[in-house]
């Protein structure tokens, strides 16, 4: 038996006694019973690696190859010379218009990063007045990826179709 784990179940009776309005009610008992015993080492059961577990190994290792991408400059007003994704506190310091090597998770941040512009249309329609609005969605950098291994060239396929 581990130690601080009592050999018998121990339980208690206590008399308790409620207080609702200004009358007293009769004392209830109630019963208290400890937890249930603490797990010992012969009741924990070691499962064997499942296969999602190599699964979600070659992923990671999958996205920490290098990828050599370029983000060209754009001439936007308010633009940037540097972009800087950061997953998980890791950051990249990509400059516009230079191939760059990053790693691949970092290049999944720039596909999921997407600017929303909506423009509003008004129609007259006698004396009624009809707001529309009109919502375009694109990448918020545009990238070229210089260098690339053909799986990693279908990965970023994938995902730019599945963004839509």
């Amino acid at each position: 038996m581990p130690r601080g784990v009592p050999n018998r179940t121990r339980v208690s009776t206590v008399t308790t006694t409620e207080h609702t309005d200004s009358r007293e009610h009769a004392p209830e008992a109630v019963t208290i019973v400890p937890m249930v015993e603490a797990a010992t080492a012969r009741s924990i059961e070691i499962e064997p690696a499942a296969a999602s577990a190599s699964d979600a190994l070659a992923y990671e290792r999958f996205m920490q190859e290098i990828v050599e991408i370029n983000i060209p400059t754009e001439g936007k007003e308010g633009e940037l010379p540097i972009v800087d994704p950061c997953v998980n506190g890791i950051r990249a310091y990509i400059q516009r218009g230079v191939d760059t090597k990053v790693k691949r998770f970092h290049v999944e941040a720039l596909l999921n990063a997407r600017t929303a512009t909506y423009d509003q249309h008004t129609q007259q329609i006698g004396s009624d007045i009809q707001v529309g609005l009109k919502k375009t969605e694109g990448l918020s950098y545009s990238m070229i990826v210089v260098n690339d291994t053909p799986q990693g060239r279908e990965w970023a396929r994938k995902k730019m179709q599945t963004r839509g």
